[in-house]
């Protein structure tokens, strides 16, 4: 087996250059990709409001004006009262960077490819659900906010839970560095995995039989 100190240092140099890469990459589609994620995010919830009846409506759509790295809105009407309200979001924040990061970590990872791929395709479906997680926290802190746009009354101090949990998923650097982690843990490491680099000798003494 190879020296534990030298697999770490080898993760760590793989995980620098992947994330490199992926901020690379933002720049040549950070164009497309907010387009991509305004018009799935819309979908999802038309689809969602439909089967559950819901007097919600919800747009993602582009900013009239772009500021600093808010490049989408999140649009919420009441349809009694006609309210609407808007809320700007930035996809590299909210979408691309906990998704480059968890993708960073599993290409780094010292496992087979096999492995790799389908902790990809695990990876970036924890990274969706986040995303859905964050998007959906944005729309229900919106309706139970004050009239004519809120909808329910749900007292001060679940608003403010709300309102904290809303600003950890969606704006806090929690979702870019955290909470792929955890992604990277449960879509790509096995307990031998701990195990190898815990135990390396005896581990080689088991290889040496």
């Amino acid at each position: 087996m190879k020296n534990p100190r030298r697999i770490i240092l080898s993760f760590f140099a793989k995980l620098v250059l992947a994330y490199a890469l992926f901020l690379t990459l933002w720049v040549g589609i950070n164009g497309w990709y907010p387009r991509q994620l305004q018009t799935l995010g819309t979908d999802i919830f038309r689809s969602t409001i439909l089967s559950t009846g819901s007097q919600w409506v919800v747009i993602l759509k582009p900013p009239t004006k772009k500021i600093g790295t808010y490049d989408s809105m999140l649009a919420v009407a009441n349809r009694k009262t006609r309210a609407v309200g808007e809320q700007p979001f930035s996809s590299l924040l909210m979408s691309y960077l906990p998704l480059a990061m968890t993708l960073s970590l599993i290409i780094a990872s010292p496992v087979s490819w096999m492995r790799r791929i389908l902790a990809t395709l695990l990876g970036s479906l924890f990274v969706c659900l986040w995303v859905s997680l964050a998007l959906f926290c944005m729309v229900l802190s919106a309706y139970c906010g004050e009239p004519p746009l809120g909808i329910y009354t749900i007292g001060p101090l679940l608003t403010n839970i709300l309102g904290f949990v809303t600003w950890v998923v969606s704006v806090s650097t929690v979702p870019q560095f955290v909470v792929p982690i955890f992604f990277w843990v449960l879509a790509t490491i096995r307990r031998e995995d701990i195990q190898r680099l815990t135990n390396p000798t005896n581990n080689h003494a088991t290889e040496s039989r």
